[in-house]
């Protein structure tokens, strides 16, 4: 004679009905995270690279710390939702959630460090003038605002910056000091033009 059991019914040992369809929106979910992310945190990297935004953080701070910034905390943030929904057992839904505030967390920390640079670079000091040539046009302001150097005669202002360097330019009449990396080949110089050894004029200007 054939007995029911009553602790168990068809329903318990029938799959669930929106299994597949959570699986799948789950696998488009991690698709549509790793492309957007993967796109984001290269073109962030590339275009600070190559001087297309002043990204002040990989100017000025040693390779390592840059690699850190920009390819290793990059690349835990894109694979988030799967470390987190292996660690702590959630459903890669619900670790997508998590991994979103992790990715504010993250652009919002280098918009701070960034801008921290951008603002530690805007006070001229000769040090700084000398050690960090590719940060120099942000000291422009704060250098005029400090030193009157329309006037000041040639060797003052030799002791003040310094000489113009490699990429920069000395004749009897001007003082070109790189300021600047562009893209590419392209980078911008800052000309004091003088007359009897005197500043006569300030410019900035780019050169290829």
């Amino acid at each position: 004679m054939i007995t029911n059991n009553p602790d168990t019914s068809p329903s318990d040992s029938a799959p669930h009905p929106n299994k597949k369809a959570i699986q799948t929106w789950e696998i488009c979910c991690g698709i549509i995270w790793f492309l957007f992310l993967s796109t984001i945190f290269y073109l962030n990297f590339i275009l600070g690279y190559f001087n297309l935004f002043d990204n002040i953080i990989i100017s000025n701070t040693s390779s390592t710390l840059s690699l850190f910034v920009f390819i290793i905390l990059p690349l835990i943030v894109l694979f988030s939702p799967f470390l987190i929904a292996l660690a702590c057992k959630k459903t890669l839904l619900k670790s997508f959630s998590v991994s979103v505030i992790i990715v504010i967390v993250y652009f919002i920390i280098v918009f701070i460090l960034n801008m921290s640079l951008i603002c530690y670079f805007q006070v001229f000091t000769k040090n700084k003038w000398v050690k960090y040539p590719d940060n120099r046009f942000l000291m422009i302001e704060s250098l005029e605002n400090q030193y009157n150097l329309i006037g000041m005669p040639k060797e003052e202002i030799l002791t003040l910056l310094g000489e113009p360097g490699d990429l920069g330019r000395k004749t009897n009449g001007e003082f070109e000091y790189f300021i600047k990396s562009g893209s590419l080949l392209e980078y911008e110089v800052y000309i004091i033009v003088f007359q009897n050894d005197v500043a006569i004029k300030t410019r900035r200007t780019k050169r290829d």
